[in-house]
């Protein structure tokens, strides 16, 4: 079988998290030029574009792409892949791998916050708040400009002592709902499931992290 393995914080702590990230420009689903002075681009899948930064506690993506209703992130670190969904709501949840090398998840739906879609300071407020509280965050599809997502992952998401991870997407466009845009292009079984990048999740996925890319910290 191929190997696919990958490589609560105290209440008087949150204040000083809250401000700390009051100086992290939260998503608002506007890239501009300058917004990615510091990117480097990932991969694209035609005219499909995705940017990372890997900086400090924070991995940062910018996707470029044709308008979506869902952008789907799937991260994997030692034997743990986190999904993380994008579309009018945010929303995680967790696979895990079992004694039989099969990934499987307890969860059996989403949970979705964070659907205020104002930039308005009690709005982006809310998006530090969620930082804190789920350790990502990103921009809706109805923020911002047409086709342009962001997301701030801290790198205390994944478990203790990762020192990489392997990272897929999968995009649902409004143009043809049916057909995942992939990320890396004919890689991503799993992750780009319809039924996953849909949010209607199955209990398993043939997920192949060793050929998704690779990210070192």
């Amino acid at each position: 079988m191929k190997n696919t393995s990958c490589f609560f914080l105290p209440f008087l702590l949150l204040p000083l998290l809250l401000n700390s990230q009051s100086a992290l420009e939260m998503p608002d689903g506007i890239i501009s030029e300058s917004d990615l002075t510091d990117f480097k681009m990932l991969g694209n899948n035609g005219d499909n574009k995705i940017f990372i930064q890997n900086s400090g506690d924070y991995l940062k993506l910018s996707i470029q792409s044709a308008e979506l209703y869902v952008a789907s992130l799937c991260l994997c670190s030692q034997d743990q892949i986190i999904v993380l969904h994008a579309s009018a709501a945010l929303g995680k949840l967790i696979y895990k791998k079992d004694e039989h090398g099969v990934w499987r998840t307890e969860d059996e739906a989403f949970t979705y916050g964070m659907r205020d879609t104002a930039m308005d300071q009690a709005a982006v407020s809310k998006r530090q708040a969620y930082l804190t509280e789920q350790s990502w965050v990103a921009n809706t599809m109805a923020m911002g400009n047409t086709g342009e997502t962001e997301i701030i992952i801290h790198k205390k998401l994944l478990p203790v002592s990762s020192t990489n991870a392997r990272l897929a997407l999968g995009l649902m466009t409004a143009a043809d709902p049916e057909k995942i845009v992939d990320f890396p292009e004919k890689r991503t079984p799993g992750c780009a499931a319809l039924s996953l990048v849909g949010g209607y999740i199955e209990n398993s996925y043939d997920f192949r992290p060793d050929e998704w890319f690779y990210i070192e910290f």
